[in-house]
């Protein structure tokens, strides 16, 4: 089982993927004149067009609602582009595959942790605009550690699946873009889930992500401590998506020679 485990998050390999991570630095800012800053000036860009967009010009009934918006828009651009980097991860790579003994975990692996990284490292700001609107951070804000380990593990698993998926069905890439969006729409990223008529709460439970924002809302904006179900509904997806994940791998064989 521990093997099995080190296998997936390619932990015996672990050169290797600290290479293919700092390849995907250099390759993302290669050229840029602002560099890793373009990481920070996007989704804060989001946040500025969708906060006078939801709060100046429709005015949505929720408080703080830039603090709201940017615990909901850092997450989910990490999530989003994440899974995207990660979907063609292995067609990208195919040389390195074709000609040496890599694990396929590695590519997804990679682009999930590089991100993760530019994820950590724009917490100052979010930080920040909690000070800013004058919301208390409480004990209750370590849950924030927890939360994010157990999304760093469902991206990483969703983008691994589709990374493989993406290898037999090409047209995958061009429905992603698609899906990925209305997912967002569909997901209280820039709206509360208290907001979602009781008829149709249960669409929550039925969406991985929804938990998610709910739970970080909880820690950050309300200050206390998230809701037990919500914990349990992503914790529960977060497995079910991390075992999926592994059966691929296991079944993967004979993936390389489709590229």
């Amino acid at each position: 089982m521990t093997a099995s485990l080190s296998e997936f998050f390619c932990l015996h390999r672990r050169n290797l993927l600290a290479n293919l991570v700092f390849r995907n630095f250099k390759v993302k800012y290669r050229g840029s004149a602002l560099g890793y800053l373009w990481t920070l000036g996007v989704p804060f860009l989001q946040v500025m067009v969708f906060y006078f967009l939801y709060q100046v010009i429709l005015k949505i009934p929720v408080p703080h609602y830039l603090a709201f918006i940017v615990t909901g828009i850092f997450p989910w651009v990490f999530f989003s582009s994440t899974v995207g980097e990660g979907l063609d991860s292995l067609v990208t790579g195919q040389n390195l595959l074709m000609n040496l003994p890599v694990p396929l975990q590695a590519f997804p692996a990679a682009s999930v942790i590089s991100n993760f990284i530019s994820f950590v490292l724009a917490l100052p700001i979010l930080a920040g605009v909690l000070v800013f609107s004058g919301l208390p951070v409480t004990v209750h804000a370590l849950w924030f550690i927890p939360l994010s380990l157990a999304l760093f593990l469902f991206t990483y698993s969703l983008a691994f699946i589709m990374a493989c998926a993406y290898v037999r069905f090409r047209d995958l890439k061009h429905m992603f873009a698609i899906v990925i969006q209305l997912w967002m729409y569909f997901t209280p990223v820039l709206y509360s889930a208290k907001m979602i008529p009781p008829q149709y709460q249960w669409a929550l439970y039925a969406n991985p992500m929804a938990p998610y924002f709910i739970a970080i809302r909880d820690i950050l904006i309300e200050g206390h401590a998230p809701d037990p179900l919500m914990l349990w509904l992503f914790t529960g997806w977060t497995v079910v998506f991390f075992v999926i994940a592994n059966m691929v791998r296991v079944r993967s064989a004979g993936l390389v020679e489709q590229l």
